[in-house]
Formats: C-alpha cells, sequence, structure tokens
C-alpha cells in the first residue's frame, strides 16, 4: 500500500501536465472562482456595516434609553423625563461621546387633498434638528467639518443641484429696508413689473395670506419676530418650491395673525401659486 500511494502521485502529476491546456484552463477557472466568491463576500459584507452605521448614525444611535412602557407601548405617553442624578452623570463620562433626548413617534401629515404617515422627530436645542435640515437643504455641503451619510429622495429623485427644498432658516439674515422692496426682489417677473405693478401684486398677496394689516412701507428691522418670519417665508415662497422647508415656523409663538397666516398659505398657495 505504500508503494501505490507515491505511484498514483507520478500518475496523477503526469496527468495533469499531459494536456497542460487543459490543466491551466481549469486552474484559472478554480482561481476565478475563489476570487469571485471572496470579492462579493467582501462587497456583501461592507455594504452590510455601511447600512447598518448608516441607520445608527441617522436616527437610532448606538445606545437608547426608554421609558419602561415604552416598548410595550411606544406612545409618546410613556417618554422619560429629562436624565437626572446617576442617570445624567453616566451620560456625562466616558465612553459616552454625546447623546441628545428625542422624541420620535409615527405621526400623520393630513390636509383636503390626502394623507401621508410621517415620523416626527422632536428634541431639545441642540439636538441637531436644525443642522438635519440644512443639511438636506444642502446648506451644509460646502462645509468640511460635516459629516454626511445615508441617502434622501425629493420628488422620487436623490437630493442634489436643482432638487433641493428651499430652506427658511430659525435665524434668517433680514436686511434693513421696506417691506415692499424686500419682497419685491423676490418677485420671480420684477423685471416684467412697473413699480407700480410690484406693489399691488405684493399688496394682493398680503391679503391673500392674511396679512393685509401689514404696513408694507415699514422697515423690515422694525417689525414684530412674528410677521419678520412671514415676510421671510413669503419672500421664499416667490420662488415658486416644490417644498419648503420653515425651522422653528412656531418659536414666536402662534397667535391669531399667525394662525391666519398658516392656514390662508395651506389654502391658497396651491391654488394660486403653485
Amino acid at each position: 500500500m505504500r508503494r501505490v500511494v507515491p505511484v498514483l502521485a507520478i500518475l496523477a502529476w503526469r496527468n495533469l501536465w499531459r494536456n497542460y491546456r487543459r490543466t491551466l484552463i481549469m486552474l484559472l477557472a478554480i482561481g476565478l472562482g475563489v476570487w469571485a466568491m471572496i470579492f462579493m463576500a467582501a462587497v456583501m459584507r461592507g455594504m452590510t456595516d455601511e447600512m447598518v452605521r448608516n441607520g445608527l448614525h441617522t436616527l437610532p444611535g448606538e445606545v437608547q434609553i426608554h421609558q419602561r412602557d415604552y416598548r410595550r407601548d411606544p406612545s409618546v405617553v410613556n417618554s422619560m423625563a429629562p436624565p437626572s442624578g446617576a442617570l445624567l452623570q453616566a451620560l456625562q463620562q466616558p465612553p459616552v461621546v454625546a447623546w441628545a433626548a428625542r422624541v420620535r413617534v409615527p405621526a400623520v401629515l393630513a390636509s383636503e387633498r390626502g394623507s401621508r404617515g410621517v415620523t416626527l422627530l422632536m428634541g431639545p436645542s441642540g439636538g441637531g434638528k436644525s443642522t438635519l435640515l440644512r443639511t438636506i437643504c444642502g446648506l451644509n455641503d460646502a462645509s468640511p467639518v460635516m459629516r454626511r451619510w445615508g441617502a434622501v429622495t425629493f420628488d422620487g429623485e436623490p437630493i442634489g443641484d436643482g432638487n433641493r427644498p428651499l430652506l427658511v432658516e430659525q435665524k434668517a439674515a433680514v436686511v434693513a429696508g421696506p417691506v415692499i422692496r424686500a419682497l419685491a426682489e423676490a418677485l420671480p417677473d420684477r423685471g416684467l413689473l412697473t413699480p407700480a405693478q410690484q406693489r399691488d401684486r405684493i399688496i394682493e398677496t398680503l391679503q391673500i395670506f392674511g396679512l393685509a394689516e401689514l404696513d408694507v412701507d415699514a422697515n423690515l428691522l422694525d417689525l414684530p419676530v412674528e410677521q419678520k418670519r412671514q415676510v421671510l417665508i413669503l419672500r421664499h415662497l416667490f420662488q415658486h418650491p416644490r417644498m419648503l422647508c420653515v425651522d422653528e415656523p412656531t418659536a414666536a409663538g402662534i397667535g391669531a395673525r399667525s394662525l391666519r397666516f398658516w392656514k390662508a398659505s395651506r389654502a391658497s398657495w396651491v391654488t394660486r401659486f403653485g
């Protein structure tokens, strides 16, 4: 038996190289097959790791702390009080890098034309809500310190140049001057209108949006915070955006005038300016 094994090995070796082309083709096929399996396994593993990282960084985070009954009933009622005592001390020590309190619940956005399920994201100041809005609207693209991951679609297409929502920032810059000039500068057909026609268009628009009592000759800087925000929102609406994001739209409170403005915006903008 010991003599048979060496003989068989010699015969097998000679048989491999008797037709070296066939042997080389087989070796090449086996090598390509092994390389393809290793490559696909590495790609799938990389895709899985990237999906997990994107999912964690986008919203949930590495670790979540919930109220005791939240997992059984994920209602906003089962929320937690602000961290204090030992919990707060643990959150402020390594290995915790950063933490933020958030309220994330399913919600429904409804109008007279339809409804859609949305995710309601709430959190304290500094939790990243404004940063998320600025990133979606492209205002952080040029920032070298901003990390971005994941993908966002708008109207079924990936967001990018020419396919971005407009954003009215929470602390948007206000230029000194009369309201009439601030709004006239945003008219898309300003070059085709005389100053009188521009004034008539703006006054008509203010009436539609429930701001008929607003003095168009008043200095924008002298207006209450609520009216400043409304004028800035109208400036953006004049650009006919498919979507307008407003950061902290009710930061100045919700008064009767503000409610009229938002109701008029919902009722009249799509039919008149959409």
